[in-house]
């Protein structure tokens, strides 16, 4: 390798280098301006903090009983509802119904398939257990 070539790689890695360290700054700037201004906007966003105070309050888990032969459900555990949905699916698989999840905005359900409705098809929402 030439001398010119040694410098000309030695002049692009300071320069490459150099950008990277211009790059994590504007990203740590950015990054700050952001904490600064959108956590007080998300504080102060009544649609925001109604939904987090909702989930809160209505949260529930299910948990095995100490010998995993029983569920229960106890309330204000903080569940998903998708943690709930594949609950009920796998129950759902055990008895030897077909069901599927079903993604739904801000929620996630439950569609079972069944002879015994005249539609053949239920709709459940598993975090509450209604019928939908």
């Amino acid at each position: 390798m030439s001398k010119q070539d040694s410098q000309f790689f030695n002049i692009f890695s300071l320069v490459l280098g150099i950008l990277i360290v211009i790059a994590i700054l504007l990203f740590t700037l950015a990054r700050s301006v952001g904490n600064n201004t959108q956590k007080a906007h998300l504080l102060t966003e009544p649609k925001y903090v109604a939904d987090v105070e909702r989930n809160l309050t209505s949260a529930r888990v299910a948990v095995a009983g100490a010998d995993n032969s029983a569920l229960a459900i106890v309330p204000g555990a903080g569940a998903m509802t998708t943690a709930m949905a594949v609950l009920w699916l796998e129950l759902a698989s055990s008895v030897g119904l077909r069901a599927h999840g079903v993604g739904f905005p801000g929620h996630f359900l439950v569609k079972v398939m069944t002879s015994h409705v005249p539609a053949g098809q239920i709709v459940i929402d598993p975090f509450t257990g209604h019928i939908l």
